[in-house]
């Protein structure tokens, strides 16, 4: 005797909300962008976005500054105390 198998109870809403989700997805009304994503250039939001990156680039560039600037004091540090050491002769 074959038993046959049950499908779980949330399958079909799971099946039905993401077709809905894909359907609202491809319909080209719901994916139109917004005048940032354009590029209006004298938008004054389009300004202050790219304001924004530039300060979090600038800000990206300070920290790998500082970690490069510690990593050659310490490379220094470490070459200055081998030569003073008495197993260094």
């Amino acid at each position: 005797m074959r038993y046959a198998r049950r499908l779980p109870p949330a399958l079909p809403v799971l099946l039905c909300a993401a077709g809905l989700l894909l359907a609202d997805a491809l319909n080209p009304d719901t994916a139109a962008a917004c005048a940032v994503c354009f590029g209006a250039a004298q938008e004054e939001a389009v300004r202050g976005l790219q304001a924004g990156i530039l300060l979090l680039l600038g800000m990206v560039a300070l920290v790998f500054a500082g970690v490069g600037a510690f990593l050659l004091a310490a490379r220094r540090r470490i070459r200055r105390l081998a030569l003073h050491s008495p197993e260094a002769t």
